[in-house]
C-alpha cells in the first residue's frame, strides 16, 4: 500500500462516526470456546475509524468499500475452499493446490499438486476435498486413485507442509456404503464395485476433522436412494456408521453429536449421539444448520409475515425460540455464526440487493458486506476471525474484509502452585495473558489492572490470605472494549502431622493436606554423614505402609519410617507437604510440593525455617 493511501486511511479514522452498534452481546450469549486470534503488531495496524483498524494486505488490492465500519479488499486470487485458522490464517485451496497465507496474504507456505505429493496417480490431479483438523496443525485431504481403484486420505502438515499419505481404502467393504450386504464375489467383482464406487460419488461432505478421526457422508449407493454418515478413524482405516438414510451433514461436534438431514424428511432435522434421536422440524431447505455449543442449533426460516427468523433450538428438548426477524428474503445459503464478535454472516437479499450480511444482537442494523450488484458474488464459502476479521469466495475471486471491533481481549489468570485450586503456600505466582478476539483492533499493550482482596497487585508473587482470595484483572483494548476476569482461590494451611499420626489413623486425613519435616532417603543414595546415619538407625517401620514400587525410597521423621516416591539418589532434611492415599488398611504418602530443610528438626512438630 502506497504512504498517500495509509494517510487518507488515517485522515478517515479521524472525520469518522460512530456506529449504531453497541457493545451490549447477552442478547445472543453463545459459549462456544473462544477462537483467540493473536492480534496485528501495532506498527502494521492503520485506523480507519473508532473501533476499526486494518492490517493492509502485503499486495496491492483494490478496495471494494472503504469506510469507517468496514473495509474490504478484492484480491485476484481464485480458489474452492477456504477457511481461517488461530491466528488469522487464511487456508485456500484451488482444487490441486493448497496454500497457507497471513491475513496480509503474505505467503506461509504451499503444496502444489497435492495428489502427487500424496502419491496418488489421478487424472485430474484433483483432489475431493481438503478440511483442517481443530487445532489447525494439520489438513486432511480426500483423494479418488480411478485408476487404482482405491479413495486415499493424506494429510498435510501446516508447519512442515509435508503430505503423508494416512489411509488407504480399497476394500469394498472399507468404502463407505460399500460392501455391507454378505455376499462372495470374485476379485473381478470387487474391483468393478469399488470402480464404480469411485466413479459415482461426487464428493465427500466432510464436517469434522480432529487429527484423528474424520466424519463425512457418502453419495447414495447404486440401486438405493439414501447415503450414510461415517466415522473414520485414521489410525485403524475403517469407517463407522453413524447415520443411515442422511441427506446431507450439517455439523458435528467433537463429544459425537451429530446433526444431519434425513432423505426422507426434507423438511426435519435430526439430531443423534446422545440417547435418542431428536427430530427437528424447520421450513429451512437451503441453508445450512449451526450448531452453538455442542447444546444448540441456529437456524434461518423464513418468516411468516416476510423476512428472515433466526432461531435457537435446543438440541435435547426441542425448544425453539426467535433471536431476532431480519428483513432478508433467504437468498443463497450461508448462516456462520462468529461467537467470539457476536456476528452471524447470513446471505439473504434486501431491497432487491442480494449479498452476504453481518447481523449483531440489539441492533435493527444490518451490515452488507458484498458490495457487487452481480448475484454471482453471492459467496457460497465464508469464514471468520473472531467476527471482525473475514473472508469470502466468490466465482470471481476471494475477498477479504474487516469490521467494527466490538469484542474484548480475553484475560486469563494463572495461579500456580495449586492443588486442586486450592493453594497451600502463602505466596503464589500469579500471570495475566491477555489476548485479542480480532485484528480490527487488537490489545493497546497496557498493562492490566489487578488487585487482590481489593488492593492493587503486579503480576509476579503475591501474598494470600488464609481462605477465600478474590482476585481481579481488567484489560482494554484499543477500540475500547473492556474485559473483566475475576477469580476466587482458597488459601489452606496443611495439618503439621508426624507419621505415627497418620499410621494411627490415615482415614482422618485422606481429605486433607498435611506437612511433615523428616529426612527423604533415595534407595541409591551415596555416603550420609554420622550425624544423619543416627538419626535414621532403629526407626519403627509402619507395616501399613505399602510399597508402590522397587524403586521408591523412604521418609522418616523422629516417630518412624514409611516408603515415600523419592529419587533413587535423593537424601536430605525436607519440608514435605503431601497428601494421604488410603487403600483398604494401607496408607501412603503423595507429596505435591518439597523444601529444603536448613537444619535437622529440633524435635516432632518443630517447623524451621524451609528455603
Amino acid at each position: 500500500m502506497s504512504e498517500a493511501k495509509r494517510k487518507a486511511l488515517a485522515k478517515a479514522g479521524d472525520n469518522s462516526v460512530t456506529w449504531s452498534l453497541r457493545t451490549s452481546l447477552r442478547a445472543f450469549s453463545v459459549s462456544l470456546a473462544l477462537v483467540a486470534v493473536t492480534c496485528a503488531s501495532a506498527a502494521s495496524l492503520v485506523r480507519v475509524g473508532p473501533r476499526l483498524w486494518v492490517e493492509p494486505p502485503v499486495l496491492e488490492l483494490e478496495h471494494l468499500v472503504d469506510t469507517p465500519r468496514q473495509v474490504l479488499y478484492g484480491t485476484k486470487l481464485r480458489a474452492t475452499d477456504l477457511f481461517i485458522l488461530p491466528g488469522g490464517r487464511l487456508l485456500v485451496g484451488d482444487e490441486r493446490n493448497i496454500m497457507l497465507l497471513q491475513p496480509s496474504l503474505d505467503k506461509i507456505g504451499r503444496v502444489d499438486a497435492v495428489a502427487q505429493a500424496a502419491g496418488v496417480d489421478s487424472q485430474d490431479g484433483a483432489y475431493d476435498f481438503i478440511i483442517p483438523d481443530t487445532s489447525a496443525e494439520q489438513v486432511a485431504v480426500g483423494l479418488k486413485d480411478v485408476k487404482h481403484r482405491r479413495y486415499v486420505i493424506a494429510t498435510v502438515d501446516l508447519k512442515t507442509f509435508q503430505t503423508s499419505r494416512r489411509v488407504v481404502l480399497d476394500q469394498p467393504e472399507q468404502l463407505p456404503g460399500g460392501g455391507l450386504a454378505e455376499r462372495a464375489r470374485s476379485d473381478k467383482s470387487r474391483r468393478n464395485e469399488i470402480t464404480a464406487f469411485l466413479l459415482r460419488m461426487k464428493h465427500f461432505h466432510p464436517v469434522f476433522f480432529d487429527g484423528r478421526t474424520l466424519v463425512y457422508a457418502d453419495m447414495p449407493e447404486y440401486g438405493m436412494s439414501h447415503g450414510r454418515a461415517w466415522r473414520l478413524d485414521l489410525t485403524a482405516g475403517r469407517p463407522e456408521l453413524l447415520a443411515d438414510r442422511s441427506a446431507r451433514l450439517e455439523a458435528y461436534s467433537a463429544d459425537g453429536l451429530l446433526v444431519y438431514r434425513p432423505e426422507d424428511a426434507e423438511r426435519s432435522i435430526v439430531v443423534s449421539g446422545r440417547g435418542e434421536p431428536q427430530t427437528v422440524s424447520t421450513t429451512a431447505l437451503d441453508y445450512r444448520v449451526a450448531l452453538l455449543d455442542g447444546r444448540r442449533l441456529l437456524l434461518a426460516e423464513e418468516a411468516a409475515d416476510g423476512g428472515m427468523c433466526l432461531v435457537q433450538v435446543d438440541c435435547a428438548s426441542g425448544t425453539r425460540s426467535i433471536i431476532t426477524t431480519l428483513p432478508l428474503e433467504p437468498w443463497g445459503a450461508v448462516l456462520l455464526p462468529a461467537p467470539a464478535g457476536g456476528r452471524i454472516f447470513v446471505t439473504g437479499r434486501l431491497d432487491g440487493h442480494a449479498g452476504l450480511y453481518a447481523w449483531r444482537p440489539d441492533t435493527p442494523d444490518l451490515c452488507r458486506l458484498t458490495p457487487e450488484e452481480n448475484a454471482d458474488t453471492i459467496p457460497a464459502c465464508v469464514a471468520c476471525g473472531g467476527g471482525e476479521f473475514f473472508a469470502y469466495l466468490t466465482k470471481q475471486a476471494l475477498r477479504i474484509g474487516y469490521l467494527e471491533d466490538y469484542t474484548a481481549p480475553l484475560v486469563s489468570l494463572s495461579l500456580s502452585p495449586l492443588y486442586r485450586g486450592q493453594a497451600y503456600l502463602p505466596k503464589v505466582d500469579l500471570q495475566v495473558s491477555i489476548r485479542d478476539c480480532c485484528f480490527t483492533s487488537g490489545w493497546d499493550g497496557q498493562t492490566p489492572t489487578v488487585t487482590v482482596n481489593g488492593k492493587p497487585a503486579a503480576p509476579g508473587t503475591i501474598a494470600l490470605a488464609e481462605g477465600d482470595n478474590t482476585i481481579i484483572a481488567q484489560a482494554q483494548d484499543r477500540a475500547g472494549n473492556v474485559a473483566h476476569v475475576e477469580r476466587t482461590v482458597q488459601r489452606v494451611v496443611p495439618v503439621p502431622v508426624t507419621l505415627a499420626d497418620i499410621a494411627a489413623h490415615p482415614e482422618q486425613y485422606a481429605a486433607r493436606l498435611v506437612a511433615l519435616d523428616g529426612f527423604v532417603l533415595g534407595w541409591a543414595a551415596g555416603v550420609l554423614s554420622e550425624q544423619d546415619r543416627a538419626f535414621l538407625e532403629n526407626k519403627t517401620i509402619f507395616p501399613n505402609n505399602y510399597m508402590g514400587t522397587r524403586s521408591e525410597g523412604n521418609f522418616v521423621d523422629q516417630t518412624g519410617s514409611a516408603f515415600f516416591p523419592a529419587s533413587p539418589w535423593a537424601h536430605g532434611w525436607r519440608h514435605v507437604i503431601a497428601t494421604v492415599r488410603v487403600q483398604g488398611r494401607q496408607w501412603r504418602l503423595q507429596p505435591i510440593h518439597e523444601s529444603t530443610l536448613k537444619s535437622k528438626p529440633a524435635s516432632v512438630g518443630d517447623r524451621p525455617a524451609t528455603r
